[in-house]
């Protein structure tokens, strides 16, 4: 699927495209259009690549419409482990099967594209330019409505990590009210960014 021209692969997008809308709700679709082009723009303003951003920006729910025995199947046959505070949290587990796929279905072999789309739901510690434009592009996407997404929007435009350690905040305290689970990537995400917003 994949083919080569120079140093680095380019892929089919119309092909990628057509995955998505067979394995996606129109929905869901629909988001990872607008991720796909969010993320190209954040990318080069943080110093990534936007073609890599394109491509996992519009892969990186893939998995999001499994439900959760259809996640454990494919985790189980594949080796993936969840962490305790994982089991925990089924919306986070499209994150780590997505990007499997991604890697062993459909031979998108780049490990940056890969993290990008491991980390997009919980974040981690010291992201790389490609997954803050692939998270930050999913949280910002022009079909996103919730509190505050102006000032997030505003914010990727000026600083990933200004936007990263506003939008975690966020997120905790969503978490907080609502009792938990805390991903251990998150947590250390929340605490990086929180030192590291200036």
């Amino acid at each position: 699927m994949p083919e080569e021209r120079g140093e680095a692969p380019v892929y089919d997008l119309e092909f990628l495209r057509d995955f998505c809308r067979r394995n996606l709700s129109p929905s869901r679709y629909i988001h990872s259009m607008a991720v796909q082009r969010q993320a190209a723009v954040l990318a080069p303003l943080y110093g990534a690549d936007p073609y890599k951003a394109a491509v996992a920006g519009l892969l990186h729910d893939i998995t999001h419409c499994w439900e959760p025995w259809e996640q454990l199947k494919y985790m189980g046959a594949s080796g993936i482990m969840l962490t305790k505070a994982e089991k925990e949290h089924p919306p986070i587990w499209h994150a780590k099967t997505g990007s499997h796929l991604v890697w062993h279905e459909l031979g998108i072999r780049d490990p940056e594209i890969g993290r990008a789309i491991r980390y997009h739901t919980t974040g981690r510690a010291d992201m790389t330019p490609l997954e803050l434009a692939v998270c930050l592009g999913d949280k910002t996407s022009a079909d996103r409505i919730f509190p505050d997404i102006e000032v997030i929007r505003e914010l990727a435009l000026r600083s990933s990590h200004k936007a990263m350690a506003y939008y975690l905040q966020h997120t905790m305290d969503k978490l907080i009210a609502q009792g938990g689970p805390f991903a251990e990537d998150f947590l250390e995400a929340y605490d990086y960014y929180a030192l590291h917003a200036e």
